[in-house]
């Protein structure tokens, strides 16, 4: 089986948002590697960086981008003029790429809007946390929806570990939270804060259950 490599080099244009089109390099590659069938494979090995397939536009903005680009672009700005304040990613059922974190983190700051981002165990919450969020949001995956909460090590070793990457970044700490106990416990063991749905939404009074949660939470912060 016949493999041919080759490097692209690519330069963007500073601080904006920069498209490339590699069309013509990457036929020219296939062209020179004298492979008549088999499959190409396009990659970035950067984490600010990706390849994505886009429809061709002849149609450009002042600034040079092609009009699709521009809503790529544009995307976050038109949440924030509806009202958004914050932005919540990564969850476990819509999971993201590096580069689609620290892009989208990136921009949000330009918005000034806060990010709210998830992470399964604490390893990949220390990464999260380098990439400058607001908020980190550590919750096994496999405990979602469970009302079983993580052990208490997990929490004190996840926010230890995050304190130390980023002091700047508030912990909070869910998964299986079901509980006004609950709440107070992941805070009392330093969490900044918790979150829950499922033991909020099948409560017999989801505003009760707020409620006990909210007064947990803060005596949990008066007594620290």
């Amino acid at each position: 089986m016949a493999v041919y490599k080759e490097t692209i080099e690519v330069k963007s244009h500073g601080k904006t948002p920069t498209y490339i089109d590699i069309t013509k390099d990457v036929r020219r590659v296939i062209e020179e590697s004298g492979i008549k069938n088999g499959i190409c494979a396009v990659i970035s090995p950067h984490t600010t960086c990706s390849v994505f397939f886009e429809e061709f536009c002849h149609d450009y903005n002042e600034d040079g981008d092609e009009f699709l680009q521009e809503d790529l672009n544009n995307v976050l700005a038109k949440i924030k003029e509806a009202g958004a304040e914050a932005l919540f990613l990564n969850h476990a059922e819509n999971p993201k790429t590096v580069s689609d974190l620290y892009a989208t983190i990136k921009r949000a700051k330009e918005l000034d809007m806060i990010t709210v981002v998830c992470a399964d165990s604490t390893v990949e919450a220390k990464a999260v946390a380098c990439m400058d969020p607001d908020i980190v949001l550590a919750e096994p995956t496999d405990l979602i929806g469970t009302g079983q909460v993580a052990d208490d090590s997990y929490t004190i070793e996840t926010v230890k570990a995050l304190n130390a990457i980023n002091p700047n970044v508030l912990v909070m700490i869910a998964s299986g939270v079901s509980t006004a106990e609950d709440c107070y416990n992941v805070v009392k063991l330093g969490a900044d804060g918790t979150g829950a749905t499922s033991g909020i939404l099948n409560a017999p009074s989801p505003a009760q259950r707020v409620r006990e949660m909210a007064e947990a939470i803060v005596k949990a912060k008066n007594e620290k």
